[in-house]
Formats: structure tokens, sequence, C-alpha cells
């Protein structure tokens, strides 16, 4: 059987092309050289069908391409089988390549027969181009009424908690004219009751700023400057110089970028995050807090804290979500949600990675352009 097969190869009674007829050395190397060009061609085309293929997944009817690809493959190697002959006369080997060729040539146009009415039934381009232009515009309706919609809560939230402020002062000061009044004739169970009323009123009180200052995040118009994010993180900083002072915390910081940004909403984030970082803090351990950078557009404040569990990485970023009860830790469970308006406001993302027990990285990235630009 192998001897058979070696006989493909076999010149033996062929003359070369060079010595068949009378040969000019410009006609035979217009020949050799149109058959070079038009094999290296063949090969080409397979190859980059080849990795067109293997890239797009998606592409209908891959097989025939592969296919196509054996047909063309096979005519290139007929053409440099043909270009070789006028030194080595292998006619036996080119005709072997030419039953190939047609083999393959012949599976190809009956495959593309079978798969033309499937072929026929696809969208053209126009058309997917007209369902893209529909889903687009579609999208946009969508987002301009969740903006619409967003923008309506915010209106909503701000009227509310600002109207809110009037009759929780009037509580807090007429219980206090109240305690004032009766002064030694108040029964203790009735003090215990007022200082309960004005202990809510308080919490009620911090919770509906609180929730002026994540409004004012969403809604207040950005003012956009080039600004050293050091300088951010220089007046966060600064406003909390006392509180970092009494809790002796560490912070350290790295060369940080200066970006086209809104300042005063940066250093809230930036002033937001170190607060957490010192405020869930065993009372034994010194914070370290450490402003990162990573090079590539990725943002930290990384603390040594009590962290936290992963299964509320992300609803620690909603409004009023409290992981710890009230008299473990103060708050009314808003910074974070007002540090992700910021972000979200800059075009950039805000996640955590943490575990319990081993401190936690605040990461977020902000974007050169946003939706408010």
């Amino acid at each position: 059987m192998f001897d058979k097969l070696l006989l493909i190869f076999d010149v033996s009674g062929f003359p070369p092309r060079w010595s068949c007829g009378l040969w000019s050395s410009l006609h035979g190397w217009t020949h050799i050289i149109a058959d070079v060009l038009t094999a290296l061609a063949y090969f080409a085309i397979p190859l980059t069908l080849a990795v067109f293929v293997s890239k797009r997944r998606d592409v209908p009817f891959s097989w025939l391409l592969w296919l196509f690809c054996a047909f063309i493959f096979s005519c290139g190697s007929v053409h440099l089988i043909e270009a070789t002959i006028f030194w080595h006369p292998w006619y036996r080997l080119s005709a072997v390549a030419k039953v190939l060729t047609a083999g393959f040539s012949l599976m190809t146009v009956v495959a593309l027969i079978k798969v033309l009415p499937e072929a026929l039934k696809l969208p053209g381009m126009a058309d997917v181009n007209r369902r893209l232009e529909v889903e687009v515009e579609e999208r946009k309706r969508v987002n301009q009424t969740l903006a619409l919609k967003n923008r309506e809560l915010e209106d909503f939230a701000y009227i509310v908690s600002h109207d809110l402020q009037e009759p929780l002062r009037a509580i807090s000061s007429f219980s206090g004219l109240l305690k004032g009044d009766l002064g030694e004739n108040l029964p203790d169970v009735a003090r215990d009751d007022l200082t309960h009323i004005l202990n809510s009123t308080e919490r009620m009180q911090q919770m509906v700023k609180d929730l002026l200052r994540l409004s004012r995040a969403g809604r207040d118009e950005l003012k956009k400057e080039l600004t050293p994010l050091q300088e951010c993180v220089d007046d966060a900083i600064g406003q909390m110089e006392l509180r970092i002072a009494s809790s002796e915390a560490r912070i350290t910081t790295c060369g940080l970028p200066t970006m086209t940004v809104d300042r005063r909403l940066i250093t809230q984030l930036f002033q937001n995050l170190i607060s957490n970082a010192i405020k869930f803090t065993k009372d034994s351990q010194r914070p370290t807090i450490e402003i990162t950078y990573d090079g590539n557009g990725v943002f930290g404040v990384k603390d040594s804290g009590i962290g936290i569990d992963p299964a509320y990485a992300k609803t620690i970023f909603n409004p009023f979500k409290r992981l710890h009860a009230r008299d473990a830790y103060e708050g009314t469970g808003i910074g974070l949600s007002i540090c992700r308006k910021a972000v979200e406001r800059h075009g950039g993302r805000i996640w955590v990675e943490s575990q319990p027990g081993s401190g936690s990285h605040f990461l977020f990235t902000l974007s050169p352009g946003s939706k408010d630009d």
C-alpha cells in the first residue's frame, strides 16, 4: 500500500516541463511566476478565513467556510505543483491534487445548494441596521424615562426631607420646653419618655440631614474643573482633623493624578470613606488607612477595621443600610450611598473587597466623561 502511495511522487518517464517543447525563458517564467503568485493568494485566503471563523463563533454555516477553505487550499496546491513541474516532473502528484480539488469543489457546490434556502432567510445588513436603530432608540427612550423618574424621586426626597425639618425642630423644641416647665414635678416615667422622644427626634433629624445630603449629591449641578485628587484628600483630612487626632488614625497616601472632577463631591467621597474607616475599627486598635491608586484608573481607601461579610458587599451601598446596631456604631447608613452617587455621577463605579476581621478596601473608578458632562 505504501509503495503504491510513493508512486504518486514517481517522476520516471516524464521530462521536466522545460524540456517539453520550445519554452522560452519569458514564456516559462511567466507561467511559473503566475502560478506561484496565484498559489500564495490561494493559501492566504483560507488562512484568513480560518482565523476569522475561529474567532467569530457566531458566524452562520461555519462548516461551509471550512469546506471552502479546503477547496481554495487545494487549488493553491495545484498551482504550486504546476510551477515546480518545470524542474520536477511529478505529473502524477499534479493529477492527484487536481482530483482532490475536483472533489472539494463538488462538495462545496453541493453544500452551497443545500444551504441556499436557509441562507436566503437570513436578514440582510439593511434589516439588521434598522433593527439596531429601533433598539437604540428604544434604549434611549427607556434611559430618558429612567433619568426622569430618578430626577423626580430625588426632587421628592429633597422636598420631603426639607419639609420634615421644621416639624422635627418643633418636636424637639417643645419637648425641651415641656421638660423645663415641669421641672422637678416631672415623674421619672415621663422624664424617660421625653428622653426617648428627644433621642428619636435627634436621630430623625440626622436621617433627614443625611437624606438631604444624598439628594444634593444627585441633583446639584456638577462644577467640574481640573483638580489634583491629592488636594481633595487633603481637604477631607482637614475637615476631620479633630476626629483623626482623637482616634490617632494613621493615614498614608500615594501619588494621585490630576483629573477633571467636581471637587466638592470627590472631597465628600474621600471624607465618607475615611470616616467609615475610622468608625469601623476596634476600640483597642489604632486605625490604619491607606489611600491607594493602581495607576490604571482604580482608586481606593484601604483600612484595618472590622471588615465586611462579602454577602453584603453590594447592599451596603443602599440608602440607610446598616450592618450593626445603632448602639454599636453611630450613623444612619447613608454615607456609602453618597459615595456611590458621587462616583456614578463621574461615570465610574464603586465596590468593596473585604473579609470579616481583615479590614476593607473600597475601590472606585472615575471616568473623565460622564452623563453629567
